[in-house]
Order: C-alpha cells, then sequence, then structure tokens
C-alpha cells in the first residue's frame, strides 16, 4: 500500500508517523498510523512536501528538506498543537524560539 516509506518515528503510545516517498515526482507524503495488530487508521496528515527527514515533539511533526535548504516546517499531528514554519537555521535562534515557545530545547539539534 505504500511501497516507499523513508522515515518512520514513534510520535506518542500506540501511534507512528512515516514519510512515503513518490519517486515519479520526488516529493513525500506523511502518514500516521495507529500501531495495532495489523496497524490501522493510516491517515495522510500532509501531501506533496520536500521533506527527506521529520522529528516529532509534544504533538508536532518538524519537517527538514536538508541542513541548508529550505525552512524546517511543522504539521500538527496531536489536534490543539501548533502549525508553523521556522526560517530560523542557527541551533541559537531555534533555541530561544523552543523557549519562547516552552517546548523543551535539550536532546539532539541540527548545528
Amino acid at each position: 500500500m505504500y511501497p516507499s516509506p523513508i522515515r518512520v518515528v514513534v510520535t506518542s503510545y500506540g501511534w507512528i508517523a512515516f514519510l512515503s516517498f513518490d519517486v515519479k515526482r520526488s516529493l513525500c507524503n506523511l502518514f500516521k498510523a495507529r500501531l495495532h495488530s495489523p496497524v490501522d487508521q493510516i491517515t495522510a496528515i500532509g501531501k506533496n512536501l520536500k521533506a527527506r527527514d521529520i522529528h516529532p515533539s509534544d504533538g508536532i511533526i518538524f519537517l527538514t528538506a536538508s541542513l541548508d535548504n529550505g525552512p524546517i516546517k511543522t504539521v500538527e499531528f496531536v489536534e490543539g498543537s501548533i502549525s508553523m514554519i521556522v526560517k530560523q537555521k542557527k541551533k541559537e535562534d531555534l533555541v530561544r524560539l523552543a523557549d519562547k515557545m516552552h517546548v523543551p530545547s535539550s536532546g539532539t539539534m541540527l548545528r
């Protein structure tokens, strides 16, 4: 059904998110799925994305295309979380933004 998943992350208890790559268009679709036996409730939550990597945090999926190309985008995973585009690319800027939003800035961060 989804032949080319390129990234899979565990977002919350019982749920995963994954990017599926479309070779013909060189774009990705973002899906969320409930871990069940078998996996069910598969829903597309982002379509035609240039993202190649995903990182979950507090109900938000952060999408990145590459280190130097394009902004960091977000997609709401849990209803009621935020949706925004971040143009800052330096670690200090992202830490400041995370502090403003009261989101933890510890752990692995790019650059």
